[in-house]
């Protein structure tokens, strides 16, 4: 959800509305955040203890596992060989291959902020179920 709100806002599309890659891009992208908001808030599926951990390294073995696909046919899935033409975030971050660092660790910096209200709800929970008083 962290990367995926920032394609919507800022997407790299070169056909407007009511072009099908345009419906398809925002059904798409839209999709993903509404799947994770309707897991979390409609199911009540929280992430688990240690989730940041194992996304970012799913992440990070998924953007090697891409960066190859694209070395080998020439594609720029994730935007690992270059930024792309329209104008997004990662235009702040510096050139490639800077860009790519910039963008793991505000990823980071990102799925940590979005665990944060779990993390703290499950403290809240273990400290009810101990019998501690917060401070």
């Amino acid at each position: 959800m962290a990367g995926t709100i920032q394609a919507i806002i800022t997407p790299d599309l070169p056909q407007h509305f009511p072009s099908f890659p345009f419906i398809q891009y925002y059904v798409a992208h839209g999709g993903v955040v509404a799947a994770a908001l309707f897991l979390v808030v409609g199911l009540g599926q929280w992430p688990r203890r240690r989730a940041v951990i194992w996304v970012a390294a799913l992440t990070i073995v998924y953007a090697a596992f891409v960066g190859l696909l694209d070395a080998v046919t020439g594609a720029d899935y994730m935007y690992l060989r270059a930024k792309p033409a329209s104008a997004t975030l990662l235009d702040l971050l510096g050139p490639w291959p800077w860009y790519i660092g910039w963008g793991a660790l505000i990823g980071t910096a990102l799925f940590l902020i979005l665990d944060t209200p779990f993390v703290i709800s499950r403290k809240g929970s273990a400290d009810r179920i101990t019998g501690r008083v917060p401070r």
